[in-house]
């Protein structure tokens, strides 16, 4: 069995871009003569994967791209995908790497009864009450 996982809006470190406010990752679990065949009318002469950005740029690229995602094969059996903001994303980080290892050198489980989901919550839909001036 082979998974393939592509990723899109991927700018490293740079979580609070207003250009790409989202990242995606999605995953496909097919045999490889199935996925040969998906991608073999995709694939220009030369390469070794398939790029997104130069079948967006022509008119027969995104009807490619339309015939493509339209796959019978693409099915919720066989296709994932998650899509996650940015900013939210960063609050998780700064709740797991800052305030639960202080909390846990005090004694204080934040992982028990899901509170580190809670704190999390509260900062990234409340945050903006907290430091309005702030985007």
């Amino acid at each position: 069995m082979h998974i393939f996982c592509d990723e899109s809006g991927n700018t490293g470190s740079d979580l609070l871009t207003k250009d790409q406010p989202l990242f995606s990752i999605a995953s496909t679990c097919l045999d490889k003569d199935t996925s040969e065949s998906l991608i073999a009318h995709l694939r220009r002469q030369g390469q070794k994967e398939v790029k997104y950005s130069r079948l967006r740029s022509t008119v027969s690229g995104q009807a490619l791209l339309i015939k493509f995602l339209s796959s019978p094969e693409l099915v919720r059996a066989t296709t994932k995908v998650v899509v996650a903001d940015k900013q939210y994303y960063l609050v998780t980080h700064l709740v797991d790497k800052l305030i639960e290892p202080v909390m846990s050198e005090r004694g204080d489980d934040l992982y028990a009864r899901d509170r580190h989901v809670y704190l999390t919550n509260m900062w990234y839909f409340f945050g903006s009450r907290f430091f309005p001036n702030e985007q």
